[in-house]
């Protein structure tokens, strides 16, 4: 489906606005001591490259301005602290500064400098990564990697975990949970969700777990920060999830089932864990709502792209010159287009599957679990209830598959539903 004027409008909207943001980067790099005047203007800018994890095109002019800026703060070429600070944001808004040979002359600076957006800028860019190996060390583990899929996606997450949040607000609005369960989160990646549940079940324990070690080190950061302790973390495959000699009450697994080799055999081992009565949130691709994604997964095999960050920028740079009505530009209309993990996540994963409705609806017969309903989060989703307002209707997946057949982007931000198992009696 071609994109409508709307949204056409609002991909160059969001092009354009990438576009000023690497024009304003070379201005001030070729610049560097007239950026003291639009210092706000620099740190935000290097904060939007970091989240974007250094996404932007770079020319060779710019890329050897930048190496001179590194060799005279590496040399002490620059002797005025205010303009050593100034080449060092700007280097940080085209690298990252804890992989270059200049992080003990930015750290040392800090003390030399009384400027919060500069101190800022050394945790988010220096110091976290810091913590974040020292925490991998000691991070429990249960069973053996043996699969070889499983193999293959922790080393694309270890690579680059997923998603890189940052400045995100915990929801003010969530009700607190007096009771107190057993939670596992299945999959808990770098933790964006997990803050949430654990603020909303704040006396249970929870149990986490992830394939990649990185993006439990940068969860366990943050919820340290935010001062949750009631999260324990694992490093381990989902396929061996009985390793924990542990059971359930309630089981969360977002974004996971699709990147295994045999969704369906991994949601097995989830329901083998979940207690009698227990419940399950589960949240998997729509084939429908993912035809973008597919359509540009055929571009990026046909042009032979194998991941590597040139060619994530690569495959951009194309969507870009598409016409402006191409169905595979509605990608850009999505938040994951315009960060390095989150797009490698979205196009160039090196597992997917994508379910549809009845594929749901078999495979809860079969694991023996009862639908409990969609999310009834997402706006796309109101026509659905208001169509179908008795509880009856609202848990017949059959109606579902024909209110997705005629809305196509219903799900686009994954199915999320709710299973039970139920509770046998003799």
């Amino acid at each position: 489906m071609k994109l409508s004027d709307k949204e056409q409008l609002d991909v160059k909207i969001l092009f354009a606005r990438e576009k000023r943001l690497t024009k304003l980067r070379a201005s001030l790099l070729k610049s560097p001591f007239y950026a003291r005047l639009r210092k706000k203007k620099l740190y935000e800018l290097a904060d939007k490259a970091f989240t974007s994890e250094y996404l932007w095109d770079v020319s060779d002019e710019e890329e050897k301005l930048v190496q001179k800026y590194i060799k005279d703060i590496k040399e002490e070429n620059v002797k005025d602290v205010q303009k050593s600070s100034l080449l060092i944001a700007l280097i940080g808004c085209y690298k990252p500064l804890y992989q270059t040979e200049i992080t003990e002359e930015a750290l040392a600076l800090t003390d030399k400098i009384n400027e919060r957006d500069y101190k800022n800028l050394m945790k988010y860019a220096i110091l976290d990564f810091r913590t974040e190996e020292e925490l991998r060390k000691d991070i429990q583990s249960f069973g053996h990697l043996k699969n070889e899929n499983s193999q293959k996606v922790k080393q694309q997450y270890e690579e680059n975990p997923y998603p890189r949040w940052r400045n995100v607000k915990l929801a003010d609005e969530i009700k607190r949970q007096d009771i107190v369960i057993d939670i596992l989160v299945a999959g808990c990646g770098t933790g964006l969700q997990l803050m949430n549940v654990a603020k909303e079940f704040y006396k249970s324990q929870i149990t986490a777990f992830d394939l990649s070690s990185a993006s439990i080190a940068y969860a366990l950061r943050n919820t340290r920060e935010h001062g949750i302790d009631n999260v324990e973390f694992f490093c381990g495959d989902l396929l061996q999830v009985k390793e924990l000699n542990r059971t359930f009450d309630y089981i969360i697994s977002t974004g996971v089932l699709h990147h295994c080799e045999d969704p369906y055999e991994a949601w097995k081992q989830l329901a083998s864990v979940l207690k009698p009565g227990g419940g399950m949130t589960i949240s998997i691709y729509s084939e429908t709502a993912r035809q973008p994604v597919k359509l540009a997964q055929s571009i990026i095999a046909e042009k032979g792209w194998n991941y590597s960050q040139d060619n994530l920028k690569k495959f951009r740079n194309h969507l870009k010159g598409l016409p402006k009505d191409d169905p595979v530009l509605r990608l850009a209309l999505w938040g994951d287009f315009y960060s390095v993990s989150e797009c490698r996540d979205m196009v160039f994963h090196i597992k997917e599957h994508n379910f549809t409705i009845p594929k749901i609806k078999d495979h809860l017969q079969k694991l023996g679990l009862i639908f409990n309903g969609f999310m009834p989060k997402d706006k796309r989703l109101d026509n659905f209830f208001k169509r179908y307002p008795t509880l009856e209707d609202q848990l017949n997946l059959d109606l579902w598959h024909e209110y997705e057949q005629e809305n196509p982007t219903a799900f686009t931000g994954m199915y999320q539903f709710a299973c039970l198992k139920p509770v046998h009696t003799e």
